[in-house]
C-alpha cells in the first residue's frame, strides 16, 4: 500500500477487505462508514433481481479478492 490517504480516497465496505483496508475503516467516523455504506446500498446494481445468496457473493468476492492478491 502506498499510503493510507489513497486508501481511505478508494475505501467501501467489502467481503474480503485486506488488514490495510480493515485498518483503515475503523480509522473512520462512525458518520463517514455509514455514509459510503448507503452509498453501496443505493447504487443501481443493489435494485437489479438476483437469485445469488449473500453467501453467494461473499464467496464470489472473496474468490475474486484472492485472485486479486496473488
Amino acid at each position: 500500500m502506498n499510503g493510507s490517504a489513497d486508501t481511505l480516497s478508494r475505501l467501501l465496505p467489502s467481503a474480503a477487505p485486506s488488514d490495510a483496508d480493515l485498518a483503515a475503516w475503523e480509522k473512520l467516523p462512525r458518520e463517514e462508514q455509514l455514509q459510503r455504506l448507503q452509498s453501496q446500498l443505493i447504487h443501481r446494481d443493489c435494485s437489479v433481481p438476483s437469485s445469488a445468496s449473500m453467501a453467494d457473493i461473499r464467496d464470489r468476492a472473496r474468490a475474486a479478492a484472492k485472485l486479486d492478491r496473488g
